[in-house]
C-alpha cells in the first residue's frame, strides 16, 4: 500500500515556530512505543500508516525540507522524497507524487493533522471503501467552522456519506462536514488530481478534483464520531493548543497510543 504525505506548506499561521522547521516536526504527546513522550506529528502519521498496512511512502517537501529529511532518515524510515516549490496548492502537491503513485491506489495525508480513534482503524475503514469500488474515500468531521477549509455535500447512507460535491473555503458552506486532509484514492484518481489548475482561491485545490470525481464516479466519506474520535491539528495556534491538550489527556490516561488510531 502506498501513501503520499504533503509537507511542503510554509506554515505561516504557526510562525515564528515554523520559520526554520515545517509543521510536521511540531510535537504532540504520545505513548510512543509504550513510553510517555512528545513526538513530531509526522512520525505519528507515518506510524499510523504503517500499522494500517502502508509500506511505501512519498513525502512531498518544500523549502524547509532539510530538517524534515534529516529527522525522517535518522529514524530509519524507508521513504521517497519529491519537492514542491513554490507551494501552489494541495492538488499541486499531490500531483508531484504522480511518478511514485503510478497506477496504484493510495492514501493522501497532510503533515499537520492526525485522527485518533479508540474504537476502529479509520484508515482501514477508508481503504475498505476503495476496495468496494469508490473512487475516493474521505475523512470528515462535523463542525460549525467548516467554512475554514474544505467541505463536502452529500447524504448519509449506512456507515458512510455519499458525496455529491466538495468545496473549498466558502463563507456559507452548504454543510458542516469539514474535510480533515486524510484521503484514500483509487488507481484512477491521480488523473483527476494532476488535471486541477489554479482556481478561485489562488491555489490548485484537491477539492476540485474530488468534486469532479463525485460528478463522474463515486466518492464517499467516513465521519468521525465526535464523542470517541478526535481530529488533532497543528496548523494554527488555537488548534495546536487543543491538539496538545487532547493528546496529553489521551497519553496520560494510557489509552491506545495516537499512532495506533
Amino acid at each position: 500500500m502506498k501513501a503520499v504525505i504533503t509537507a511542503a506548506g510554509r506554515g505561516s499561521r504557526m510562525s515564528p515556530s515554523t520559520r526554520a522547521i515545517p509543521k510536521g516536526l511540531l510535537p504532540l504527546f504520545s505513548n510512543y512505543n509504550g513510553k510517555f513522550s512528545v513526538v513530531p506529528i509526522i512520525q505519528l502519521i507515518i506510524d499510523n500508516l504503517a500499522v494500517s498496512g502502508v509500506d511505501d511512502i512519498c513525502v512531498v517537501v518544500g523549502e524547509k525540507k532539510d530538517p524534515l529529511i534529516t529527522y525522517l532518515l535518522g529514524g530509519g524510515n524507508r521513504l521517497t522524497f519529491v519537492q514542491q516549490d513554490p507551494p501552489l496548492g494541495f492538488a499541486d502537491a499531490v500531483s508531484k507524487a504522480k511518478d511514485f503513485v503510478k497506477n496504484d491506489p493510495f492514501f493522501v495525508h497532510a503533515d499537520d493533522g492526525i485522527a485518533f480513534s479508540n474504537k476502529r482503524n479509520l484508515l482501514l475503514a477508508m481503504w475498505d471503501k476503495i476496495k468496494e469500488g469508490a473512487d475516493a474515500a474521505l475523512l470528515v468531521r462535523e463542525t460549525p467552522e467548516a467554512f475554514r477549509g474544505g467541505v463536502v455535500v452529500g447524504k448519509k447512507s449506512g456507515d458512510h456519506i455519499d458525496v455529491d460535491d466538495a468545496l473549498e473555503k466558502v463563507s456559507n458552506p452548504p454543510s458542516n462536514w469539514a474535510l480533515t486532509a486524510v484521503y484514500a484514492f483509487s488507481r484512477k484518481s491521480m488523473s483527476y488530481i494532476s488535471a486541477v489548475r489554479t482556481g478561485r482561491t489562488g491555489e490548485a485545490e484537491l477539492t476540485d478534483a474530488i468534486s469532479n470525481m463525485a460528478k463522474e464516479g463515486r466518492v464517499v466519506a467516513i465521519e468521525l464520531d465526535n464523542k470517541n474520535e478526535f481530529w488533532l491539528n497543528v496548523g494554527n495556534p488555537e488548534s495546536y493548543h487543543d491538539a496538545l491538550e487532547i493528546s496529553y489527556n489521551i497519553s496520560a490516561r494510557k489509552l491506545p497510543s495516537l499512532e495506533r488510531g
